[in-house]
């Protein structure tokens, strides 16, 4: 009951499903989600494989059978909240068998040779090899795996300029895998590795502009992330694109830049000069409060006050923190400092 008061008050009072923006709405959507999973394994009571995001479930099982039985399972505790299943989006889809040739078979047999030559032929033959297969089976499944295989390697110095070439040449064709390349490069770069960032710039620049053309948001304050940590600068034809932008991340990171002294002044079209109370509660709330929060775009955090956000303001609360540096996720194992040299 006061779960759903709470999100009456998100709404002026009114009851109309949870509404669909604020980051509030993923808190309760787990809450829920997380007791219908609990009731669901109960009626359930066998092992269930699969995954749930949000409300979506993903889930395999032996026969049709099993798979019929878990989908009255779940709609009963579905029931239980007062949910129920969507009949148009629910569905019983046959796979076929996973066999020994499928290429997650193939990229696995990848051994990570410590000699510098036997690597460096090794990194060849396996973007090669990834290649081949995303040409054949068309899944950019198969690049984000590839790249998840170099990342999980390490790379002697010598050879990182080659294993970050062919990552970037594999991203090209998964633009799901930006984060993994990102934190591929980035990593590298945290640990004292020399990078040469002239094709990291070409590609950054590049697939920088085509996101932003596309309107790809995430992938585009990937590109953002990864030009700021590695100091590398962005082109004016860029930033008026940026400009251009609806995304409250993608103008924040691109201010950030700005304050680095690698890109000229960066404009917003997005709110007004003068902020209102709705800003705060509009889809580009982020915008508002960051830009208010740190005095940027000629807002102050006095205009904050009488909003929504009023109280996150006097706690000095950021969503955004450029403060903290970045870690890195690459581990270089104990006794293998010379692969830096």
């Amino acid at each position: 009951a006061d779960l759903d008061l709470y999100v009456r008050n998100m709404q002026d009072g009114q009851t109309q499903g949870l509404p669909i923006g604020p980051d509030s709405s993923y808190v309760v959507a787990e809450i829920v989600g997380s007791a219908i999973d609990e009731r669901f394994k109960q009626i359930y009571r066998k092992k269930l494989v699969g995954s749930r995001l949000i409300d979506d479930y993903a889930l395999f099982f032996q026969s049709r059978a099993e798979a019929e039985e878990a989908r009255s399972a779940l709609g009963i505790a579905a029931a239980e909240f007062q949910i129920a299943l969507n009949d148009e989006k629910t569905y019983i889809e046959e796979i076929s068998e996973v066999t020994n040739e499928s290429w997650t078979y193939l990229l696995q047999e990848y051994k990570n040779p410590k000699n510098i030559h036997a690597q460096r032929r090794g990194i060849i033959r396996f973007t090669a090899q990834a290649m081949l297969l995303i040409e054949k089976e068309g899944s950019p499944s198969i690049a984000r795996y590839a790249i998840k295989v170099l990342v999980g390697n390490v790379i002697h110095q010598n050879n990182i300029d080659l294993a970050i070439a062919c990552a970037l040449r594999l991203a090209i064709k998964s633009p799901g895998s930006i984060p993994l390349l990102a934190g591929f490069i980035v990593g590298y770069k945290k640990v004292g590795y020399k990078i040469e960032k002239k094709p990291i710039v070409s590609y950054l620049s590049s697939m920088l502009s085509r996101s932003l053309e596309l309107g790809h948001d995430k992938e585009a304050s990937w590109f953002l992330w990864m030009a700021i940590e590695l100091h590398i600068k962005i082109p004016d034809d860029v930033i008026s694109k940026i400009e251009l932008s609806n995304s409250s991340t993608v103008i924040l990171l691109s201010r950030l830049a700005e304050m680095k002294k690698l890109c000229g002044k960066v404009k917003q079209s997005v709110l007004a000069k003068n902020l209102s109370a709705e800003d705060f509660y509009s889809s580009n709330w982020l915008l508002a409060y960051e830009g208010a929060m740190r005095g940027w775009f000629g807002w102050n955090k006095s205009d904050i006050n009488g909003s929504i956000l009023e109280l996150l303001s006097k706690a000095n609360i950021h969503f955004m923190d450029i403060v903290t540096p970045s870690i890195s996720l690459i581990r270089i194992k104990e006794g293998s400092a010379d692969l830096m040299k």
